[in-house]
């Protein structure tokens, strides 16, 4: 059965173009991501075509908020766990002038393009500390998954684009970098043999036809 990565809905961020992965005040979902979250929530519910059994989101508000639809629509439980928070990206932190974009823009390429996982983002995580993160979240849900339940996870589009390439057989960090996870976007997973995973969605790319 599938494990699904969602990425939460619009948040205030999202609107304001500011880094806010630690500080939360005045950082839920907007007008619009309440609606996109409610949204998502019935269609994937309604498409799945099987139960969900578990949600399991980041601790910060605007996934908590997406995941709260999810929850009404299925029924499923929803737990927390702290490594399916966003990255945290050090002094960029509150900031969200040119500036600090241009710098983003710049750690992401060599994250992405030049294969550099050390370089730190703001002095804060760098792409491989992130990748570890998610894989260890990844880890706590997999044996639930390879027994058969369906898990979703709400998490954030950093931490999906940096963690999910070196788990995932047939996507590279290339891909990623080419292929943004918009909000409620969702990444499908299946599992494979010795720990793997093969995606057979990634955003709105189904990665099916391609293999």
């Amino acid at each position: 059965m599938p494990l699904i990565l969602m990425r939460h809905a619009q948040s205030m961020a999202n609107v304001d173009r500011v880094f806010r992965n630690t500080h939360e005040a005045c950082n839920g979902l907007s007008a619009l991501g309440h609606e996109q979250a409610e949204a998502a929530a019935r269609t994937l519910v309604a498409g799945l075509g099987r139960p969900i059994d578990r949600i399991v989101s980041s601790p910060l508000r605007r996934a908590q908020e997406t995941a709260a639809p999810l929850h009404r629509w299925s029924g499923a439980p929803v737990s927390r766990d702290d490594d399916l928070r966003e990255l945290d990206v050090g002094a960029w932190e509150g900031s969200g002038d040119a500036e600090t974009w241009a710098a983003h823009d710049r750690v992401f390429h060599l994250w992405f393009q030049d294969d550099q996982g050390h370089v730190r983002a703001g002095g804060g995580e760098s792409r491989d500390d992130a990748a570890r993160r998610l894989s260890a979240a990844i880890d706590r849900v997999l044996p639930d998954v390879r027994r058969g339940l369906t898990v979703v996870l709400v998490s954030h589009v950093g931490l999906a684009m940096t963690g999910l390439p070196p788990r995932l057989s047939n996507v590279s960090y290339a891909f990623a970098y080419n292929h943004h996870i918009r909000n409620t976007e969702q990444v499908w997973m299946e599992p494979g043999d010795e720990g793997g995973l093969t995606a057979v969605l990634w955003a709105d790319q189904d990665l099916r036809e391609a293999a």
